[in-house]
């Protein structure tokens, strides 16, 4: 189960390459190439990318300042409706008298800086740690599970797990920590631990050392 799951997320991080990339050289000399993107308006931002593991699509989101909603694509990056609902929405192609596909709404969640998504093979989870400022209070992960988003335009986050940098001690954080200069606290990429316990890892990019990302192991607070 473990390798599968480490499976998924290696082809999730795939996807988000090929769709990301703009054809840039990395430090160790692997070259980025672009074989598909995602050509559909409401996806103006996209930020995290994960694959379902009930029926292989690729589940992604928007930045800050959108709705809080997923979309789900194929691996051409094409958008993908539910088909119960394909006679009121369309996709990249314009049809009248149907109106763009927004995405599964997940409700009980405010999308204030989603960065990223990743999954441990039953639920979803989606990274809301964005922290340009460094002084959000309110960091966490919404865990949606995966048979809520078939075949539906909403879905229920079931828990919010509060997140927290035990080094942060003021908002925002450089008139606090007298290491800020070395570090940065926002995060952008998040993955699910399983070998770990209940982990989550997440890595931000250094403001300063811009090749450089740091990973760090956080415990998760559980809300009661």
């Amino acid at each position: 189960m473990r390798r599968r799951q480490s499976l998924n997320y290696s082809l999730a991080m795939a996807m988000l390459t090929v769709l990301a990339s703009c054809g840039s050289e990395d430090e160790s000399g692997y070259r980025l190439e672009v074989s598909h993107r995602v050509e559909f308006e409401p996806i103006g931002e996209m930020s995290g990318i994960v694959q379902n593991p009930l029926d292989g699509s690729f589940w992604v989101h928007n930045d800050s300042g959108d709705e809080p909603q997923l979309f789900a694509i194929d691996a051409q990056g094409r958008v993908q409706i539910p088909e119960n609902l394909a006679n009121d929405y369309h996709s990249e192609e314009v049809e009248p008298g149907k109106e763009p596909w927004p995405g599964v709404r997940i409700e009980n969640a405010v999308n204030q800086d989603w960065e990223d998504v990743t999954s441990d093979g039953v639920n979803l989870y989606i990274a809301d740690m964005g922290n340009n400022r460094n002084a959000r209070r309110n960091l966490g992960i919404y865990v949606v599970p995966w048979d809520s988003l078939s075949d539906t335009q909403a879905a229920t986050a079931t828990r919010f797990i509060p997140v927290h940098y035990p080094e942060q001690t003021g908002f925002p954080r450089w008139n606090a920590i007298s290491t800020a200069r070395a570090c940065s606290l926002p995060t952008a990429a998040c993955m699910q631990s399983p070998n770990i316990g209940n982990r989550f890892r997440f890595s931000s990019r250094n403001r300063e050392r811009t090749s450089t990302d740091s990973i760090r192991n956080l415990k998760q607070r559980r809300t009661h």
